[in-house]
């Protein structure tokens, strides 16, 4: 490997926060026991009940984690980007995935084994801090969900969700805040857990205000200070 391809592999690997802090030579015996592996839109990283083989670590691209129950009904967990390390639950705890992840566009993912990333562990101990934060952080993003689905309603929810959206998946156009993540409304209410039907209401409600756009798969939010102050 070119030592510019090396400093944009190091640099990749500096983005993932669980790395973060990590001396140069951690990185590079880090580099040099990862995996490159790409996945096309709609190809599936792993599936639900499956062992962990090890960590996944996105480089680029994004991926949807879900889980579907015994009728077949769909519940999209969240979306995780660049940078995201996903699934760590299961692989520290060494049980069955929960969730499928699924690339929701062109991707590409660090793979680091079991074996080759306990090892790393034991000896990049700071390492377990940065987990440690990470897995604090997505248990508080849980609860809030949990604390959303209880306590408010559904068009609030939805309204909760598109100012998530504008934060992780959005892009500044002429227009507005551009999200897409190339699902349709079907997808947009399993992340919910609501029907189509409660979902399109909503959407509708938001539209009449002129607060957002909606398009085949995608929505541009018009007006985010107007969504924030729904939720007020």
């Amino acid at each position: 490997m070119g030592t510019y391809q090396r400093e944009l592999s190091l640099k990749d690997l500096k983005d993932i926060p669980i790395f973060s802090g990590l001396c140069d030579s951690s990185l590079i015996s880090l580099d040099e026991r990862k995996q490159k592996k790409f996945y096309a839109s709609g190809a599936l990283i792993f599936s639900e009940g499956e062992y962990p083989q090890g960590i996944y670590c996105i480089g680029s691209g994004r991926v949807k984690l879900w889980s579907s129950s015994p009728g077949g009904q769909v519940f999209v967990f969240k979306f995780a980007s660049s940078g995201d390390v996903f699934e760590l639950k299961a692989f520290l705890l060494n049980r069955r995935y929960m969730l499928t992840a699924e690339a929701v566009q062109s991707t590409c993912v660090y793979f680091l084994e079991r074996k080759t990333f306990l090892d790393f562990l034991e000896k990049n101990k700071n390492v377990y801090l940065n987990i440690s934060k990470e897995l604090s952080k997505e248990l508080y993003d849980i609860e809030g969900s949990f604390c959303n689905t209880v306590f408010r309603s559904s068009y609030l929810r939805v309204v909760e969700l598109l100012l998530t959206l504008c934060d992780s998946w959005g892009e500044k156009t002429h227009e507005g805040i551009l999200i897409d993540i190339n699902l349709n409304q079907e997808g947009f209410a399993e992340m919910l857990g609501i029907s189509r039907r409660t979902l399109t209401r909503a959407l509708s409600r938001l539209t009449s205000l002129e607060l957002i756009v909606c398009k085949r798969r995608s929505i541009v939010v018009l007006n985010r200070e107007g969504l924030e102050n729904v939720l007020l």
